[in-house]
């Protein structure tokens, strides 16, 4: 009975299709930056079509308004749907993030395998008490990269003079 909630929740949602594989925290993460785009340019079309519907109509071109008018109703309904599918988007990352085995995967990364910065999220989404009584173990973004890695010119070239 679980699972038929649970594909019913993701029908609710708007999920038609299940993606089978590995890594799919990863793989919804490259298709919320992808939405993300996709939101923001719809936002983008819709701000310059309602510019153009306010200069219509104090211009007062009746044919070109009614035009105007239903190119930003269509621009507003798809700006809506985006908006909506990044919210689900952001909402099954989020999930997933939270998933036991995600959790684990990312400690025993980070402090096992010492792949990645060696930080962890204390506090924040994965926080199971939702006050801050808890420990978070999801890994943190790195701000600043490590400046050891990769071979500069700087480098390059100290090493060619020792040669």
């Amino acid at each position: 009975e679980m699972a038929w909630a649970a594909a019913r929740r993701l029908l609710d949602l708007g999920v038609q299709h299940l993606f089978k594989g590995s890594n799919s925290v990863g793989s919804v993460g490259v298709a919320m930056v992808y939405l993300t785009g996709q939101v923001n340019a719809a936002r983008e079309r819709k701000y310059e079509m309602s510019k153009l519907v306010k200069y219509a109509k104090s211009a007062t071109k009746t044919r070109q308004l009614a035009l105007y008018e239903r190119a930003a109703a269509k621009l507003e309904k798809e700006w809506k749907d985006l908006k909506q599918k990044h919210d689900v988007a952001r909402f099954i990352y989020e999930e997933l993030q939270l998933a036991p085995w995600h959790l684990t995967g990312e400690f025993i990364d980070v402090h096992k395998l010492a792949q990645g910065t060696g930080m962890m999220k204390l506090t924040g989404l994965g926080d199971p008490s939702g006050l801050g009584e808890a420990f978070n173990f999801l890994r943190e973004v790195d701000a600043k990269p490590n400046k050891g890695t990769g071979n500069s010119d700087g480098a390059l070239n100290a090493q060619i003079k020792k040669i």
